[in-house]
């Protein structure tokens, strides 16, 4: 499995404030986040996460990561 691994130089206020952001993070996307922190070492692949969230497909899951990065990266001051 390949992982994305790069640093970014976001302060802990700015990811509370994008988490409580309903235009950056919706209630679904708020899901995924717990189910994925509270996964050992707060790591999943998409099929254990489908799996955990009752989604019949991880391809759903995987739009929806998508989707939130963008709107999480359209929201960061650059």
């Amino acid at each position: 499995m390949t992982m994305y691994s790069q640093s970014l130089d976001i302060s802990t206020e700015l990811w509370v404030a994008l988490l409580q952001d309903s235009s950056v993070f919706e209630e679904k996307d708020v899901d995924l986040m717990e189910a994925l922190f509270n996964c050992k070492n707060h790591r999943a692949i998409a099929t254990e996460l489908a799996e955990i969230l009752d989604v019949p497909y991880y391809g759903v899951l995987n739009l929806q990561v998508g989707a939130l990065g963008k709107r999480i990266v359209n929201k960061l001051p650059l």
